[in-house]
């Protein structure tokens, strides 16, 4: 949340698309993040893995990390 802030990300305008109507994996999201991810999703920072899904429990690579830090420049 204070990284979003600090780049200015928080004040990007919501879109109607909820994370459950984009990803088929979204009840597995923790409820404490979803405002945040939705505000990456809609920033076009985060977009899941593919086929519908995000992946919430996965372990995060070297090459998805980097891919955020380089659309949030």
């Amino acid at each position: 949340m204070m990284l979003l802030q600090r780049l200015g990300i928080m004040n990007v305008k919501q879109s109607e698309r909820k994370m459950e109507d984009v990803f088929k994996d979204a009840n597995l999201m923790s409820k404490m993040f979803v405002s945040d991810i939705e505000t990456m999703f809609n920033a076009n920072i985060m977009d899941g893995i593919g086929n519908g899904k995000f992946d919430p429990q996965g372990v995060v690579t070297r090459a998805q990390a980097s891919s955020v830090m380089i659309k949030m420049l």
